[in-house]
């Protein structure tokens, strides 16, 4: 089980810059329409409440062109259509 918390909510856009897969990140981000101008970048904190264990990854906010919220994109440059597609659909890094 994995409890999570978002730090910095408020954002600031950003470069992908330092992503481990930063071909696939980059793709991702354009493909929504996404530009440095547009993004958010969020670290987002994770414990493993068996183990005690954190981790962190760095996600993007993109705009989304179909709601007035943002499309999510991981460090790892999968899409997440929300925050609940995320926390469901999401593999953390080791």
């Amino acid at each position: 089980m994995v409890g999570l918390a978002l730090l910095a909510l408020g954002g600031c856009a950003s470069h992908s810059g330092g992503a481990p897969q930063p071909d696939k990140l980059k793709a991702s981000i354009q493909s929504l329409g996404g530009t440095p101008e547009t993004i958010y970048q969020e670290q987002v904190l994770s414990k493993d409440l068996t183990s005690g264990h954190y981790t962190s990854q760095m996600v993007f906010l993109v705009p989304s062109k179909v709601t007035k919220g943002f499309e999510i994109v991981d460090s790892g440059g999968e899409i997440y259509r929300d925050f609940d597609d995320f926390l469901r659909n999401n593999r953390w890094p080791e």
